[in-house]
């Protein structure tokens, strides 16, 4: 459904469809088939060791907690030099190496075809040690001698045989719990990172899970700006990274419905009094900067490119109460909104009070020429928003019970593993793209892709079954001799296994954080503890 609003209302409710309020529960709750496997998780061997145990929450709602494996003496630390993808590249280490005292030796990651193909491999000392310090010492060394790369690898992290150990936490949501879920903002406005533990405590959720990637300082952008799609309350807050999925939380004639939506799109426009209308470029962020790529206009790349800041001096961006009180400051000019949409002030910079109802745009680049062209004082303007599914071809139907969180990779849809051509879509290929800077050129592309798809790592993911139940799920990691962690395509296995057909990686890494009643249940990967994060995923009773 198109949707053309008057901006002001567009931003307080944007109500597309007659609904109830956000405190409705969903009423006559459905059967749930679900249950957690017998079978051994397809971890390891199968004959490891498993202890599993299971905590009822609330009607509907379950726990498990999973500790498979052990930490084997065959895993132990090692002296990473740095990354080659040829055997040229190796040579050149292996001679420098030689110099020091040392013998070299490849470790190759574990296959990706996914991606695309992958001639990289690790370069090691060829020494293994069971004491973290040792191989710290010898990482030392190396940098001191200009090997900048150098790093110390826990092999069980590799991403490669091991025996664990595995700690992971599943949040089981059955479509008979009649609570609330919804996600929410950290601070509940854009500019401000929140710890999930935080966020669950201030509003009395019983469980909650991190959400979506964020920007996480200001060289990114505005931190705790979400790097995608987010809706609140039916409220778009964020628009998305196009070509990334989304994961919807609706309520569809009383009953909760999650889907997954792929390859989405965010078309903002702007109308003009005089019927003139422009394409924005997004919401609550600060002009010219996107983090993971994946805008239309931005002058690196239209693709989405995990982790990297892509440039646009030439933006829209449409500020709402989401922002907070005062919008972005900078050069450019600014358009103040009262809750009609009309025009209250043009501003020649960037930068003003938003009062309670007000929005706001703000122009930079070539685009302030047109503001100043094509807009008055008490001219009214409105916002045409679409999100658009461009594998199916569809405009999405949202109301003010619709919450969505960004994430990625997709890893499953329709119970089918995405395709190579998706992954790489999303923003995970191997490949550099043509136009992104030289200083994401294929060798650091693939050192980032091997460590942060194919090496194991924390994750927080969410998928459903075929009855409707959700599954929240996380795995803790970088804890050797704790947890090692998943790979990626480990987590869409887990998923697969766990009975989901749709999943989406959410925000890992140091943001990964499942809290229950209050009580974090991970084990936080950042040496600071846990993790100021955009946005979680909030269940009340």
């Amino acid at each position: 459904m198109n949707k053309t609003l008057i901006v002001s209302i567009f931003i307080s409710t944007l109500i597309l469809s007659a609904c109830n309020n956000d405190n409705s529960n969903p009423s006559e709750p459905l059967a749930s088939n679900w249950s957690l496997p017998e079978d051994k998780f397809p971890l390891g061997e199968k004959i490891l060791i498993e202890n599993r145990q299971k905590i009822d929450l609330a009607q509907g709602v379950e726990q498990y907690k999973i500790i498979r494996g052990y930490s084997s003496l065959q895993d132990g630390f090692e002296a990473e030099i740095g990354l080659a993808t040829n055997d040229t590249e190796f040579a050149k280490f292996e001679t420098a190496i030689i110099k020091l005292g040392y013998s070299a030796k490849k470790v190759i990651p574990a296959d990706n075809s996914q991606a695309g193909k992958n001639t990289s491999y690790w370069v090691r000392i060829d020494s293994r040690f069971t004491s973290k310090t040792t191989a710290d010492d010898i990482v030392k060394l190396l940098k001191k001698d200009g090997f900048n790369e150098a790093r110390t690898r826990y092999t069980a992290e590799d991403g490669l045989t091991t025996t664990g150990p595995w700690v992971i936490n599943i949040l089981a949501v059955r479509p008979s719990f009649t609570g609330k879920l919804r996600s929410a903002l950290g601070t509940d406005i854009i500019p401000g990172k929140e710890t999930t533990t935080s966020l669950a405590k201030r509003t009395g959720a019983l469980a909650a899970i991190n959400a979506g990637f964020f920007v996480v300082n200001e060289t990114m952008g505005t931190p705790g700006d979400l790097a995608g799609l987010g809706i609140i309350n039916g409220r778009i807050v964020s628009e998305g990274v196009e070509g990334r999925p989304a994961m919807f939380f609706d309520i569809e004639n009383g009953q909760r419905h999650t889907h997954l939506e792929t390859n989405l799109s965010t078309i903002i426009n702007i109308t003009t009094q005089q019927g003139i209308t422009k394409r924005a470029d997004g919401f609550n962020r600060t002009p010219g900067k996107n983090f993971n790529c994946g805008n239309p206009f931005d002058i690196e790349t239209s693709l989405a490119l995990h982790d990297v800041v892509c440039t646009d001096p030439n933006e829209i961006i449409v500020f709402t109460q989401d922002f907070g009180s005062k919008t972005d400051i900078g050069t450019g000019v600014e358009v103040l909104l009262n809750e009609q949409g009309v025009v209250q002030k043009i501003n020649l910079t960037r930068g003003l009070d938003l009062p309670k109802g007000y929005s706001s745009i703000q122009a930079t680049g070539n685009n302030v020429d047109w503001i100043i062209k094509n807009i008055q004082l008490g001219h009214t303007l409105k916002v045409n928003t679409r999100l658009v599914n461009q594998d199916t071809q569809k405009d999405l139907n949202i109301n003010e019970q619709t919450y969505a969180v960004n994430g990625g990779p997709t890893l499953l849809m329709n119970g089918v593993f995405p395709s190579g051509k998706q992954i790489i879509q999303e923003g995970w290929g191997y490949d550099n793209i043509v136009g992104v800077p030289t200083t994401y050129n294929n060798a650091n592309r693939a050192y980032f892709i091997n460590d942060w798809y194919l090496r194991r790592n924390p994750h927080a993911i969410v998928g459903k079954t075929q009855d409707g139940t959700l599954l929240f799920v996380t795995v803790d990691g970088r804890a050797p001799r704790y947890s090692a962690g998943l790979s990626v395509p480990e987590t869409a296995q887990l998923m697969k296994f766990l009975g989901a057909v749709d999943a989406m990686k959410l925000d890992g890494g140091g943001s990964t954080m499942m809290t229950i009643n209050g009580i974090p249940q991970n084990l936080p990967s950042d040496a600071v503890g846990e993790r100021e994060d955009g946005d979680a995923i909030l269940i009340f009773k």
